[in-house]
């Protein structure tokens, strides 16, 4: 699942799920060429995904990618 994050800029999204979903979601794109536990060691913040990516995913995969929207939680 891709998660819309308008905190993390104009077009942006993350990867739902674990570091496995986030190789696999990258390797999709063709925007890793690394193995998973190169992946794994380099990794140390969310995967951020921006709309071109997304729409060349929804693209290829129609029905395997689904998206949702939230809001961030307000600042005290």
């Amino acid at each position: 699942m891709l998660l819309r994050r308008r905190d993390l800029g104009l077009g942006a999204f993350t990867v739902l799920g674990d570091p496995y979903e986030e190789y696999s979601i990258l390797i999709l794109t063709g925007t890793c060429d690394t193995t998973f536990e190169e992946f794994r060691k380099q990794i140390n913040s969310p995967v951020i995904l921006y709309k071109p990516q997304v729409s060349q995913l929804l693209r290829r995969f129609h029905s395997l990618i689904v998206m949702g929207f939230g809001t961030s939680r307000p600042e005290p």
